[in-house]
């Protein structure tokens, strides 16, 4: 496409050796564009302001003496257009991105989104540049709706967990000792999920686990301990009070890989913890003390991402199907099913229980499938996901990911008593100085409280401990104080509890 623009502001464009020309004026139409943009948003000076292909950049230029250059991205889909925006200078400092259709953009999207709230991402589009660019244009809303469902469910799990997060790692950190490491897997893995997908391969789990490591999610293993299959490992990083449902089927003789924010209990098994890199773990743990690994949204990502760092063969995943098998939402035995059955009577059999629960979880069914909005953010995430070519997932589901797919696990005689090598122990404080630190955080929060109490002003190590423990206070619009008496009364009830749990959790 070439572009030419006459002295009077009309526009000619030539797509495919043809000549469409535009006799509007230009920069009147970006400012009727910003202008009803602006009005239906009302970004804030902190917003992001997502810019999808601005042609000769009118809109840009308008933006950009209202806006400073650190919030506004663009993405292109003309080279020509990308190439005149530069040379005016109109990228410079900003974050854009051409995307011609060979590109992958998630990697731009995901950056430029990170650490974001979805309330803060505008996107604006130019009607003409997504009509002219309707391929490119509709692969790219399609890539921002993915990434923009992944903030959305990470938002509202913080919002539900986030209080959760913190008392498990309050009470992880000072009755759990997690000083053990994994050094390195020494024979291929098979991954077992809890989806429909495992059963198949249950019996072919079973005759290969001697000579597999068995790593398992928490919800698999009601059905492992059903066909007498032991796990080497159990991945848990779940905050929620269900999470100990699984446990229940947890063999003492597995080794448990937690993060701090899991509803893991106390158990006697050898423990192996993970610093996420949350804000409670920075609150309670110094450098080294814990195993690093990022958090990964889901606990089959960070078990993923475990077992590809330290097993340097195959990975086979089973069970990760991200869909229902009509009413099956899991194999079977599970550790939910009395739950899921506790209704039932002779007026309400068992298959109804399936079904009402099965149709209240989907958003979708199709081919004898159903999907949930969930699980399609899982999806979403696992889709921009690049991962090793020694990764296999046992194919069963038709929802697609970016992983290879096998029909069979490859025969292995060779029988390893030492799967798995334990590497040297982190310096994991002990319990009294586990105490110390509780204790100190009781006093030093107990004082920001009272504080704020006298003055009425939000000093700003408290304001972040709001942001991240209580997400969903609404804070007033200068940051520093709440928005009304009614949730300054309530902000402080539930400091006083916290002071009062935390002080408790430390001298138990």
């Amino acid at each position: 496409m070439d572009l030419e623009t006459s002295r009077n502001g009309s526009l000619t464009a030539v797509i495919n050796g043809k000549y469409v020309h535009s006799k509007y004026d230009p920069e009147n139409e970006a400012k009727r564009l910003v202008e009803s943009f602006l009005s239906e948003h009302n970004p804030s000076d902190d917003s992001l302001i997502l810019v999808l292909e601005p042609g000769l950049g009118y809109s840009l230029k308008i933006l950009l003496s209202m806006y400073s250059r650190e919030n506004i991205a663009v993405l292109f889909y003309s080279p020509e257009c990308y190439e005149y925006c530069r040379s005016e200078g109109l990228t410079d400092g900003i974050k854009s991105f051409l995307f011609t259709g060979n590109q992958n953009p998630d990697s731009f999207l995901s950056a430029l989104f990170s650490g974001r709230k979805l309330k803060d991402i505008n996107i604006l589009e130019t009607p003409s540049s997504s009509q002219i660019f309707k391929n490119h244009h509709n692969r790219i809303l399609k890539k921002i709706v993915e990434t923009l469902k992944i903030i959305q469910g990470s938002e509202m799990t913080g919002n539900h967990f986030a209080l959760k997060w913190f008392l498990n790692s309050l009470v992880n950190f000072k009755f759990n000792d997690f000083h053990n490491t994994i050094e390195s897997i020494n024979t291929p893995v098979i991954l077992a999920a809890s989806g429909p997908g495992l059963e198949p391969y249950l019996s072919r789990i079973s005759e290969l686990s001697d000579s597999y490591t068995i790593a398992a999610l928490p919800s698999s293993l009601c059905t492992l301990k059903h066909y007498n299959i032991v796990p080497d490992l159990v991945f848990t990083t779940d905050p929620g009070y269900y999470a100990r449902e699984h446990l229940k089927y947890l063999p003492e003789e597995t080794i448990v890989v937690s993060s701090l924010i899991s509803s893991l209990g106390h158990p006697g098994n050898t423990l192996c913890g993970l610093n996420q890199n949350t804000f409670t773990e920075n609150l309670l743990l110094r450098e080294n003390e814990l195993t690093r690994v990022p958090e990964m949204g889901t606990v089959a990502a960070t078990a993923l991402h475990f077992l590809m760092n330290r097993c340097p063969q195959n990975i086979y995943i089973a069970g990760l199907d991200f869909c229902l098998d009509d009413i099956k939402m899991h194999a079977a035995p599970h550790s939910f099913t009395p739950l899921i059955l506790q209704p039932e009577n002779r007026l309400n059999p068992g298959y109804n229980c399936y079904y009402q629960r099965a149709v209240s979880m989907s958003s979708d069914y199709s081919g004898g499938k159903r999907f949930s909005r969930n699980m399609d953010t899982y999806t979403s995430w696992f889709r921009q996901q690049v991962f090793q070519n020694r990764v296999y997932r046992l194919a069963y589901s038709p929802v697609t990911l970016p992983i290879q797919e096998t029909k069979n696990i490859p025969d292995r005689r060779i029988c390893s008593d030492d799967k798995i090598k334990l590497g040297t122990p982190v310096t994991y404080p002990d319990r009294n100085e586990r105490s110390r630190r509780l204790s100190l955080l009781s006093e030093s929060l107990s004082g920001m409280t009272a504080r704020y109490s006298d003055t009425g002003i939000l000093p700003e190590s408290l304001i972040q401990f709001t942001r991240e423990v209580f997400p969903s206070a609404v804070l007033s619009s200068s940051g520093d104080s709440f928005s009304s008496p009614s949730a300054k009364d309530d902000f402080l009830y539930k400091m006083n509890y916290l002071v009062q749990k935390i002080y408790r959790i430390a001298n138990e």
